[in-house]
This record gives C-alpha cells, sequence and structure tokens, in this order.
C-alpha cells in the first residue's frame, strides 16, 4: 500500500504542506491505515490528527481547515476511510515525523510500505525497500 490523496480535487504544495481545493462537502479521506490521535472543530478552523505506524517509522497526518469533521478520537482508520468533508475553503495537509517536525509529503506519496508480496513490482524493489526504511 501506499499514501493516497485524501482528496480527488486539486493539489498544490508550498513548502511541507500541501493544499487540497475541492468543491463544498466532498469528502476527505484517511491517506493510510492509523488511528485518529486528535480532533478538534476550533485549531486552524478544524483540525484531524492521523498517526500512521508504517513499521519502522511512524508518521502523523495532520489536517487543517476541515469544517466538517466525521472521526474522532481513538478510531482505527483504514486506508480511504471517510474522515470529514470539505467546506467553502481549501484544506491544509502535512506530515510530521515522529519528533512533530514536517516533512515533505511527497517522499509518502507513491511510496509502499509494510507487505511486499503485492505482485507487479520488479523483485529488487522490495530489497531497496528494506535498505532505505529499514524492515
Amino acid at each position: 500500500p501506499k499514501f493516497i490523496k485524501p482528496s480527488s480535487g486539486s493539489m498544490s504544495t508550498s513548502g511541507d504542506d500541501v493544499e487540497f481545493n475541492d468543491n463544498s462537502m466532498s469528502k476527505i479521506v484517511s491517506p493510510y491505515n492509523g488511528v485518529t490521535t486528535k480532533v478538534s472543530l476550533t485549531d486552524c478552523g478544524g483540525r484531524i490528527v492521523i498517526r500512521h505506524d508504517l513499521g519502522s517509522e511512524t508518521v502523523t497526518s495532520e489536517f487543517c481547515g476541515v469544517p466538517n469533521i466525521l472521526t474522532y478520537t481513538g478510531e482505527k482508520l483504514s486506508q480511504g476511510d471517510k474522515i470529514g468533508n470539505f467546506g467553502s475553503s481549501p484544506i491544509k495537509y502535512s506530515i510530521l515525523d515522529s519528533r512533530g517536525n514536517k516533512v515533505n509529503p511527497k517522499d509518502y506519496f507513491g511510496k509502499s510500505y509494510g507487505d511486499t508480496n503485492t505482485g507487479n513490482k520488479p523483485k529488487d524493489k522490495p530489497m531497496l525497500e528494506r535498505v532505505l526504511f529499514g524492515d
């Protein structure tokens, strides 16, 4: 599995933040399996924080500007589960490492984690992933 876009709308990056823009009430989904660790209607216009365990590392997805939150603290999420809806403004998305530092989201989209027996991959890729990410 790879991180998926949390929105089907347009995407633009600014530094280590990604902005998603979509129609009002369009759904926002979890980009990867995880657990909702924080929900706030008042922080940054609606905050959702999801912890993702990638095996050798743990990262956190943080969404800001989500006026319609549909997840709750402690909820186990699967990739693609609906966590909220857009309002009239774009949402801001960040990925943070285990120390709370923002990382480049492009490093997570399109990369695979976990089970390497999904077929369609070159035979040498799982070894390369183990070298880069640890077992």
